[in-house]
């Protein structure tokens, strides 16, 4: 069962560092967003059971370690990373360079819904 997460996304003109996690029947999170101010600790609107079931149907677990572009070295962009923990201490870490897994809009979406605006990319809210 789910346990804990850290979501971090970062390019040239921002960051953001999410965490969530379940206290007893509600829904925590903290975020950092580059240029305002970081919040700790705050319930979520959304319910617990919500949140599992959305997280779930994503299949996070199964993600690929890492999703780079082939064939380049490097590229300025995107970077992301998420540190995925289960109840027992099963760790899962994939990251991203400009690059996603098929479903990761619905990653995006989900995060938004728990902890409110996340980014600011080319000049738009996420």
């Amino acid at each position: 069962m789910f346990e804990k997460l850290k979501y971090e996304m970062y390019c040239y003109i921002t960051s953001v560092t999410v965490q969530i996690w379940i206290d007893g029947d509600e829904l925590h999170f903290s975020k950092e967003l580059l240029g305002e101010d970081k919040i700790k600790d705050q319930v979520s609107k959304m319910s617990v059971t919500d949140f599992l079931k959305r997280l779930e149907a994503l299949d996070i677990e199964h993600w690929k370690k890492k999703f780079e572009p082939e064939g380049v070295a490097y590229m300025d962009g995107v970077n992301w990373s998420l540190n995925y923990e289960t109840s027992d201490n099963k760790p899962f870490k994939t990251w991203g360079d400009n690059t996603y897994p098929a479903n990761f809009n619905e990653f995006e979406k989900l995060m938004v819904d728990v902890v409110g605006k996340i980014a600011l990319v080319d000049g738009e809210e996420e």
